[in-house]
């Protein structure tokens, strides 16, 4: 049975301290919906140049008439979107699970990454930070 979670609003703060994971799911939360609103455009852009191709036009007809925004614009824009907030989440989550004193192969096995790759994350939030020069464990 799923639980039920209180919606999240667009621009709310975590309200929860230096809880830097949290503020990430917030925010992703918010990307993610709003890529879901703007999912059926995306959608109905490919379907017509589907139907246009379909109808025996040329590529270079199709594409040069193509209204803005263009599909690949918006997709791009989604992606992008999708690709920044993973960032955030994934950095705010290797912060905390090291912080909470699990080891960086340990939290490499969590999130499907290699070991190498969490000092990389480790050492980006230690910039953001302010902790340059320090080591992780």
């Amino acid at each position: 049975m799923a639980t039920a979670v209180r919606p999240v609003t667009p621009g709310e703060s975590a309200g929860e301290g230096d809880d830097k994971l949290l503020a990430a799911l917030v925010e992703a939360v918010g990307v993610l919906e709003e890529v879901g609103r703007g999912s059926g455009q995306i959608a109905a852009k490919a379907q017509a140049l589907v139907a246009q191709r379909r109808e025996g036009r040329r590529w270079d007809e199709i594409l040069c008439a193509e209204e803005v925004p263009r599909l690949t614009a918006l997709l791009s824009d989604s992606s992008e979107a999708i690709g920044r907030v993973n960032s955030r989440v994934r950095r705010a989550q290797t912060d905390v699970l090291y912080e909470q004193g699990l080891a960086m192969h340990r939290i490499g096995e969590l999130l499907g990454i290699t070991r190498q790759r969490v000092a990389v994350l480790l050492n980006a939030v230690g910039d953001e930070k302010g902790k340059v020069g320090e080591t992780p464990r």
